[in-house]
Parts: structure tokens; C-alpha cells; sequence
């Protein structure tokens, strides 16, 4: 409840990690849901120690995913140019990415650091998938500042936004 309480009667986009709290968000009229992958990609190097050749085909798909957003940022894109990338480049990889979780998960162990990372990532890939729609969500929540300014939010005063 605190989240709510924090968030009033905001409408727009919130961007989160897979905390449970911010799953009541998804049924709220209003507001839309993004996931982050900077929190998924952690799970996967925290993996590595474990199951460093399948954790690094992990990382190597979300790599693809941030040299797009790397790529429109460097040719400085349009809005409408960076969400036509996202949908000619990304999706195919986030759809490439979900095949390969669900062909990887069936081979590890669930409680396993590369399992675990699998079914993090793979519950939150509804939200993760939704960035590709939308030119404004970034692909991880460190570049945040100007959404929380926009909310007259700082990081310590909006956790919503937890890092």
C-alpha cells in the first residue's frame, strides 16, 4: 500500500523491478507497467559463477538489446524512430530470448542461480516486451531522472522506482 499511497493519483508509466508490491499496478486503470532489464541481466551475472556458458548466452541477448538503444541514442533517433527500431531489432531478440529460457530452463536446476535468473526474467517478460511498444520507457531504470523529475520525485523519495 505504500507504493499506492506514493504514486496518489499518478497515471502514466511506472518502471520496476519484479517486486510483488508493484504487481497491484498492473490492475490499475492508467497505468502501464515496464520491467527492467538491468535487474535481469544482474541475475544473469550473478549466474555466472554457476553456469558461466549459459549465463553468457543470457547476457549475450540482453547485450543485443541495450546495443539498440545504444545505437539510437549515438544516431540520435526520433521517437518514432527508436520504437521502430525496437520493434524491427528487439522483439525479434526478446522472442529469440524467451525461446531459448524456455528451451534452457528444462535443463537446470529451478533453484539454481541460472534457474532462478531464467524465472525471474521470464515472469516479467510481458512487461520487459512492452518497452519495445513505447519510444519513452528505457531499457533499465539507471537513466531515471528525468521520469522521477517529472514526477517531482527524488530516487530516496520514490520507491516505487526501487533500485
Amino acid at each position: 500500500h505504500v507504493a499506492r499511497e506514493i504514486l496518489g493519483g499518478y497515471r502514466g508509466n511506472v518502471q520496476s523491478d519484479g517486486y510483488e508490491a508493484y504487481e497491484q499496478f498492473e490492475r490499475m486503470e492508467g497505468i502501464t507497467v515496464y520491467g527492467c532489464w538491468a535487474h535481469a541481466r544482474r541475475k544473469f551475472v550473478d549466474a555466472l559463477q554457476e553456469d558461466e556458458k549459459m549465463a553468457a548466452e543470457a547476457i549475450f541477448y540482453i547485450r543485443k538489446l541495450y546495443k539498440v538503444e545504444e545505437d539510437a541514442d549515438n544516431a540520435v533517433l526520433s521517437p518514432d524512430e527508436r520504437k521502430e527500431q525496437r520493434l524491427k531489432i528487439s522483439y525479434p531478440t526478446l522472442r529469440d530470448f524467451e525461446k531459448w529460457m524456455e528451451d534452457t530452463y528444462t535443463n537446470v536446476l529451478p533453484k539454481s542461480k541460472l534457474g532462478v535468473a531464467i524465472a525471474y526474467t521470464y515472469s516479467l517478460l510481458p512487461r520487459l516486451l512492452a518497452i519495445c511498444e513505447r519510444w519513452l520507457c528505457q531499457y533499465r531504470q539507471q537513466p531515471y531522472r528525468e521520469c522521477h523529475q517529472a514526477l517531482g520525485f527524488g530516487k530516496e523519495e520514490l520507491p516505487v522506482l526501487r533500485q
